[in-house]
């Protein structure tokens, strides 16, 4: 897997482009983080704002996010990419 997504980075450096890897918390999350870390991928936890929300992010039958969910991560995503000078 590392593998993997050293080569999409590398493509995505050849085209001028940067790799950011989101992610939902699982067993693998310290893994990824590290190699993230180490590998100068751009990495966004997106854990800490879909935990503890009143209203579901996650649709309880098909396991996929809500619109709620979307626009949660979406605000996250673009609050990394600001605080990361990806976007201005």
């Amino acid at each position: 897997t590392e593998k993997l997504l050293k080569r999409i980075d590398d493509l995505c450096r050849e085209n001028s482009a940067r790799f950011i890897i989101a992610d939902i918390h699982s067993v693998y999350s310290p893994l990824l983080k590290r190699f993230c870390q180490g590998a100068r991928i751009g990495y966004v936890d997106l854990g800490p704002c879909l935990q503890g929300r009143i209203r579901p992010v996650v649709h309880r039958r098909v396991g996929h996010w809500t619109p709620y969910g979307h626009r949660v991560v979406a605000d996250a995503m673009i609050d990394y990419l600001r605080k990361n000078d990806y976007i201005r």
